[in-house]
């Protein structure tokens, strides 16, 4: 079985050291890591577009559907 927890970062350490000294369970942590192009790209796209393209957070919000 399988279990996914969200523990505060300042418990994490703690409660994965608990759990690493019980023999019935195993411990994998998932690392999720950004590809360095994609940081690249974000970058440059950053840095390539004026301020007068971008749109506000609140007019994005307004053209979003939400599924219910």
């Amino acid at each position: 079985m399988k279990v996914t927890l969200n523990i505060n970062d300042n418990f994490y350490p703690t409660f994965i050291d608990f759990l690493k000294h019980l023999p019935e369970v195993s411990v994998e942590v998932e690392t999720t890591s950004i590809n360095q192009w994609q940081l690249d790209e974000v970058v440059n796209r950053i840095n390539t577009t004026s301020k007068n393209e971008y749109i506000p957070l609140e007019e994005v919000i307004k053209t979003l559907n939400y599924k219910k």
